[in-house]
């Protein structure tokens, strides 16, 4: 990718802005918001007419095969409209997760019902308010050929409406290792599995799960064999990282178009107060600060579909920069507009208040540059 887009990739570009710009833009997401909702069926049906929900899924299970870097380009389209779909869970993490760790039986059984929008998966992984694969505790134990698992989830993206749960479990080692992970495919309807709903500043679809000894059958392990999952688990999650932050990219590029227009238009003491030093000062600090997010962004999605040694450094790079960027824009955003600024009738507190839930999902940006440093040898 680079950070150039190819041909294919522009086309895809302009296909999500015309059609997110038209069927899901900020006013279809307030209108679902004042409605308690965070999830439309025709809204996802519209999606699957677009072939959203294949981008990722390689051709042989009837996907589109447009990588990491297609997700990424969609989600940016995404970010700007603050479109409500759940696509990097079904469309990125779970048919991922499908194809690098399960079986071939399983990947025949799921990938081609994801790539058409027919099943939505969401992937349970969190279990604290801060974000570490490794602290998972949440328990499989032994029960002849399978397993029953018992603890709990939080924060799982897209739960409450998801068909399929894709659960991080221990069936071995402890907590603070990878090693020892491993993941299982779980009907949201199995005995002993109760769900709610999670109100999140963002209004978004947010999940807590409660499992109880619940009995999964040999088939619900993901792949061949328990334990062997924290590193691939690990890994996907840097897909759905880069993938964010190229929502977040999005939302920042929004925020500040919308920011220079009101500086263009707002006139004080006879003069557009873009004319101001000050704000022009700070208007070209976050255009700089935008360019140097987006090139940290394309370089993570390039070196991720490449499957680079430098994959995990730059994506832990992308997010933290993605975090870092994204709430300065916002509140510079939210700053220049002035006393209106903070009203509800203005769509830039709902860009915040989901840059706000962006910035922790999957590692803050405190994480990745303790993670980035980490991974550099530091």
């Amino acid at each position: 990718m680079g950070l150039l887009l190819n041909e294919e990739q522009r086309l895809l570009r302009d296909g999500a802005l015309g059609w997110l710009g038209s069927a899901a833009p900020v006013d279809r997401f307030r209108a679902m918001r004042d409605a308690g909702s965070t999830f439309s069926a025709d809204l996802w049906q519209g999606a699957c007419e677009q072939g959203y929900p294949g981008i990722w899924i390689q051709p042989e299970h009837s996907g589109a095969g447009f990588g990491t870097q297609g997700m990424g380009v969609l989600a940016q389209a995404m970010g700007r409209n603050l479109s409500p779909l759940p696509l990097v869970s079904s469309a990125l993490i779970c048919p991922m997760l499908i194809e690098r760790l399960g079986t071939e039986a399983q990947k025949r059984e799921w990938l081609e019902q994801f790539a058409a929008g027919a099943v939505r998966g969401a992937l349970a992984v969190d279990e604290a308010p801060h974000h570490d694969v490794s602290t998972t505790e949440l328990s499989a134990a032994p029960d002849g050929d399978g397993h029953i698992l018992s603890g709990s989830k939080t924060f799982v993206m897209d739960g409450a409406h998801a068909q399929l749960l894709l659960v991080a479990a221990r069936t071995s080692g402890a907590s603070g290792e990878l090693d020892g992970l491993s993941v299982f495919l779980v009907d949201p309807k199995t005995p002993g599995l109760s769900m709610r709903p999670l109100s999140a500043v963002d209004s978004r679809d947010w999940a807590g799960l409660e499992l109880d000894g619940v009995r999964l059958g040999a088939d619900a392990l993901l792949g061949a064999s328990p334990g062997s999952a924290g590193a691939g688990l690990e890994a996907v999650l840097d897909h759905a990282r880069a993938v964010i932050a190229a929502e977040m990219l999005g939302m920042a590029e929004e925020l500040f178009d919308r920011t220079l227009e009101y500086l263009r238009e707002r006139r004080q003491f006879g003069s557009a107060i873009g004319s101001f030093q000050g704000l022009q000062h700070r208007a070209s600090w976050m255009f700089c600060e935008i360019e140097l997010l987006k090139s940290a962004v394309h370089q993570a999605l390039s070196a991720l579909d490449e499957r680079s040694e430098e994959a995990a450094v730059l994506t832990s790079l992308a997010k933290s920069k993605a975090g870092e960027v994204l709430h300065l824009i916002s509140n510079e955003a939210v700053q220049m507009h002035g006393g209106m600024g903070v009203t509800d009738e203005l769509d830039l507190g709902l860009f915040l208040k989901r840059a706000r839930t962006l910035e922790m999902l999957y590692g803050s940006r405190h994480f990745h540059a303790d993670r980035f440093a980490e991974l550099s040898g530091y």
